[in-house]
């Protein structure tokens, strides 16, 4: 067996959101490799925030761990910040941010670090939109500049996350699993 699927497997001393018994996997006639191995189920919660509200959680500092010790590094320059407020602007959807619940009420992105570091970085006026296609009039702005109706666009635009209790979640949403 190698490390990725030990890695699949829930310790232990974690709950899996049910018992084993209502988990195993019933013996297959076949005798397939997956026969052996308990199955669990990710405990899991989807919500949907507006922007304002995520750069309010972010700026708080004790609830979103943008930066764990495992995500990259930040990568995005600001044309693929400007171009991820622009993608907001035209109301086109993003993929959900994903949360690991470390501990009651704290978190870590799992998925997400970029697109959640351009918004606080945009609402709290940290670059100039550059090089946008669509909306080129805005083009050299920060959020400070924009009119009422692009702010209350950008305002409304819904952000969906889903938050789990298992940390193994990152290798399947990564693609690494």
């Amino acid at each position: 067996m190698n490390n990725q699927e030990d890695d699949l497997e829930p310790p232990e001393e974690e709950y899996s959101g049910f018992s084993e018994e209502e988990g195993a996997e019933e013996a297959d006639p076949a005798g397939s490799e997956i026969a052996k191995y308990p199955k669990f189920r990710i405990v899991y919660q989807t919500t949907s925030y507006h922007l304002p509200q995520i750069n309010d959680l972010l700026s708080k500092g004790n609830i979103i761990n943008i930066r764990p010790e495992y995500q990259r590094r930040l990568r995005w320059d600001n044309r693929k910040k400007s171009a991820l407020i622009e993608s907001f602007l035209l109301n086109i959807p993003i993929p959900p941010v994903f949360f690991y619940e470390s501990d009651f009420a704290q978190y870590e992105v799992m998925d997400g670090q970029q697109r959640l570091n351009c918004v606080r970085e945009f609402y709290e006026n940290g670059f100039k939109l550059q090089n946008l296609k669509q909306l080129p009039e805005l083009n050299g702005l920060q959020n400070k500049d924009l009119d009422e109706r692009t702010r209350r666009t950008l305002d409304l635009f819904p952000v969906s996350d889903c938050e789990t209790d298992r940390p193994n979640c990152l290798r399947r949403i990564s693609g690494t699993s």
